[in-house]
């Protein structure tokens, strides 16, 4: 490998994310379920990539609103969207229906979690800053799919579960 064999100087820096955590770390009694959503429909990335969404949206959003109502009963309890800050919030309070959804407030909305759900996301720094509980989703649509991919290898290295939405259980 090349870059062993230069000699490299090492700069010391951290992320955005982590400067959010180092001003905002305080605790708070609001225990949210929050999903980390990553616009698995329609990001805007998938333009840049030339890539397709790797989902049906009709059949994603029966999904994922049909496991969401299942959460919902079992915590008596509205899950909260962090929308990812470049959907169109419009288009996500739709396809999430009754749901609370939010856009560029993700760090507040994990620091009042009780625990979050994700397919994958970046702000899972947040999640391992903050150390709340998170559970991957996938379904069997996302399984065969580079996506589905992406989902295992962030649940794994994070040692999380992993969800399938389309389980019965």
């Amino acid at each position: 490998n090349d870059f062993k064999k230069k000699k490299c100087k090492v700069i010391k820096n951290h992320s955005l994310d982590y400067d959010i955590f180092l001003l905002n770390k305080k605790n708070t009694k609001k225990k949210l379920i929050v999903f980390l959503d990553s616009n698995v429909i329609s990001h805007s990335d998938y333009n840049i990539h030339s890539t397709k969404n790797p989902v049906n949206k009709k059949k994603y959003l029966y999904d994922i609103n049909n496991f969401f109502n299942k959460i919902e009963k079992k915590f008596n309890q509205k899950i909260i969207v962090a929308a990812n800050p470049k959907s169109k919030l419009s288009e996500i309070k739709k396809n999430f229906k009754n749901r609370r959804v939010y856009i560029n407030n993700t760090y507040n909305l994990v620091k009042d979690a009780k625990f979050v759900m994700t397919h994958k996301s970046t702000a899972v720094s947040f999640v391992i800053s903050l150390k709340k509980p998170i559970i991957f989703l996938t379904s069997d649509e996302l399984d065969i799919t580079w996506y589905g991919d992406q989902i295992k290898y962030q649940s794994e290295l994070l040692g999380s579960k992993l969800i399938n939405i389309n389980s019965s259980n």
